[in-house]
């Protein structure tokens, strides 16, 4: 399945295929930053909880589970946490979005293009076939799943808010919402990564020696560099940030996943659904630390976060997903006590014949 480039030769672009890509350019913009706005007024209506003792934990005392109590039996007072604004939409979290609604519309384009005009890409029947029947995430591989099923489902979520997409010449995505303070704004600047290089140890005779405060490399000693990145990069708000997966998508595989993360998640299994809304595949660490719902930087304390996540959830939500775990785990005693009577009983029964033998 291949299309030539004499698909897209210039030769073959009119004034008004240009205009249409330069409205359908304008028309990403106003739908990312109406969907961002939308995922912000929600986040800022959050009213997110911390745990009253910052020193919860949902295992023992050595990182284990604990089997006395397990995590999504445990119940800790909570407190409303402070939050801040951290005002417009960094270029990484705009980008995010944007690319994620050129990929619905190439998508859409492309559908359209082999339903109506399917001599113009040469594709076999069978091929327009298998295309149309796949599902938008199965067409963007990724280096992560979850980042790729995240950002898309998200904005594909938002967009069926607004209404259908149509075609006709072209594929149009539904308009976005009208123009307003909140709605739209001049894309924030990228920020770009700065790393300075720091002599932080040397290599001399085969072996590597640490520096530290005020030493110096000594003669015949080979300086080792390392980076060292700003506070911009740490908190995922410079332009590499964008090959990446969000805060909330990596974080959000420990919660889900006990075997994804170093702590013993109280919800395994939730879904990401009550998260897309409130734009948790987009933001960066920076806004989510601001709302209560990220640690600082270099600080691991999953079990706190944990805490903060959960409240955020509607409680049915959350109810079900402990009954169900609690459910589980009862089914797993029950089948436990009864393997352990059955080993009892033929344990006696050995005895027994045993005894008889003699």
């Amino acid at each position: 399945m291949t299309i030539g480039p004499e698909t897209l030769s210039a030769s073959n672009v009119s004034v008004t295929v240009l205009r249409s890509v330069v409205a359908t350019a304008y028309q990403i913009s106003a739908l990312a930053q109406s969907c961002l706005a939308s995922c912000l007024e929600r986040a800022r209506a959050l009213s997110v909880l911390h745990p009253v003792d910052p020193e919860i934990s949902y295992t023992d005392k050595y990182g284990r589970r604990n089997e006395e109590i397990p995590a999504f039996d445990r119940k800790y007072p909570g407190a409303h946490a402070k939050m801040v604004d951290a005002g417009q939409p960094t270029w990484v979290e705009e980008m995010r979005v944007v690319r994620a609604i050129w990929a619905i519309q190439l998508v859409g384009e492309v559908r359209r293009l082999s339903e109506n005009k399917a001599d113009m890409i040469d594709w076999q029947d069978d091929e327009i076939r298998v295309f149309n029947k796949m599902d938008l995430l199965e067409l963007f591989p990724s280096f992560h799943h979850g980042f790729r099923d995240q950002e898309v489902q998200s904005v594909r979520e938002y967009l069926t808010t607004l209404g259908e997409a149509t075609n006709d010449a072209y594929h149009h995505l539904p308009r976005p919402p009208s123009a307003s303070a909140t709605t739209r704004w001049v894309t924030a600047l990228p920020i770009p990564q700065n790393v300075t290089w720091v002599v932080r140890a040397y290599r001399q005779w085969g072996k590597i020696h640490n520096l530290g405060p005020g030493d110096t490399v000594p003669v015949g000693g080979k300086p080792i560099p390392f980076p060292t990145y700003s506070e911009d990069d740490d908190w995922g708000k410079t332009e590499p940030a964008l090959k990446w997966e969000s805060f909330g998508v990596k974080f959000f595989r420990s919660l889900t996943d006990n075997d994804a993360g170093p702590g013993e998640s109280p919800i395994p299994g939730v879904q990401f659904d009550s998260f897309r809304p409130l734009g948790f595949a987009f933001w960066d660490r920076w806004r989510m630390h601001l709302l209560g719902l990220a640690p600082p930087i270099r600080v691991d304390n999953d079990d706190f976060y944990f805490f903060a996540w959960e409240s955020v959830l509607p409680p049915d939500e959350v109810e079900g997903i402990k009954d169900g775990l609690g459910e589980k785990r009862w089914k797993s005693l029950a089948q436990h006590n009864a393997m352990l009577a059955a080993i009892r009983a033929q344990v006696k029964n050995g005895r027994d014949v045993n005894g008889v033998s003699t």
